[in-house]
């Protein structure tokens, strides 16, 4: 019969009376540290590889300047 509005569903969801309390939790998964520092070491590695790619020029330059002033 009404139209429903966007936002009619989330109204409905929450309650404002003081005696409920609305608890959001966050599911927490423990990981290991070596799988961690294996995923942003391999993130990294991936992203140098990237930028060597993408930006040979800008890498060749201080890589070479680097090893003429020695």
């Amino acid at each position: 019969m009404f139209k429903r509005l966007p936002g009619d569903e989330a109204r409905n969801l929450v309650s404002t009376t003081p005696d409920t309390a609305v608890v959001f939790r966050p599911a927490v998964l423990k990981t290991p540290a070596i799988i961690t520092f294996l995923v942003y070491g391999w993130r990294f590695l991936s992203a140098l590889a990237r930028t060597t790619w993408r930006h040979p020029v800008a890498v060749a330059v201080p890589v070479v300047d680097g090893r003429t002033q020695q």
